[in-house]
């Protein structure tokens, strides 16, 4: 399933927890602020699992100090070749 999600690009949407509580289907949620670098998670996907050799688009990505460790720790293999 881990890689037809992949394949589809429809990872879903992360969000920062700010306060812990429930969110119901009524409830509204509002966009506070846009990371500065503007890069979407179709983006990120796409670098990470299809555009895998797109050296400007790596170090782009790597460029987000939220991004996770494990994904920096591939992308920058990548980058060195391995």
């Amino acid at each position: 399933m881990a890689v037809r999600v992949q394949n589809t690009g429809y990872t879903g949407f992360y969000f920062r927890v700010l306060k812990e509580g429930w969110v119901s289907k009524e409830s509204e949620l509002t966009l506070l602020e846009r990371h500065p670098k503007e890069l979407s998670i179709t983006y990120a996907n796409r670098m990470m699992h299809h555009d895998k050799k797109n050296v400007s688009g790596i170090k782009r990505l790597l460029e987000v100090e939220e991004l996770s460790g494990s994904w920096r720790k591939t992308l920058q293999k990548r980058l060195q070749g391995e």
